[in-house]
């Protein structure tokens, strides 16, 4: 039986030993049809988050991994809408080089997101707060 190294307990498993991934995926259809609805990028999206957007070039597989990366964070935390969460609690960043991650709470996430033949796809994995700088 092998064993894994310490680093990787710590940076994959919290205190009850559960995974600290979530994972999501996304019709970019769907959410170009829901983005018309007026409520429905407030309801998701903080202003900031939706400037970003803004300057993508496929905004509407850009809205959609935005909206898959909230979600994954969501269940790597093991809550969501019947929890009281709102999607636009968990907020969105990128880095200069267009890296993105996420903040709910104080607490960090890894992001990575992908598009390809219509659908979104997005892996969050939270962050210990000592981890990478």
């Amino acid at each position: 039986m092998t064993t894994q190294p310490k680093w990787w307990f710590d940076l994959y498993y919290n205190g009850d030993g559960g995974v600290m991934l979530g994972i999501d995926i996304i019709s970019v259809a769907r959410v170009d049809r829901m983005v018309k609805r007026r409520w429905f990028t407030s309801f998701w999206f903080r202003p900031s988050e939706l400037d970003y957007i803004s300057t993508r070039a496929n905004r509407s597989e850009s809205i959609s991994g935005a909206i898959c990366a909230k979600e994954a964070v969501m269940k790597s935390i093991g809550r969501g809408f019947r929890q009281r969460i709102r999607p636009n609690d968990v907020q969105l960043h990128w880095t200069s080089e267009g890296k993105p991650f996420a903040e709910y709470q104080g607490r960090s996430f890894w992001i990575a997101i992908s598009h390809s033949d219509g659908f979104a796809l997005a892996v969050a994995l939270e962050r210990k707060a000592n981890e990478f700088g």
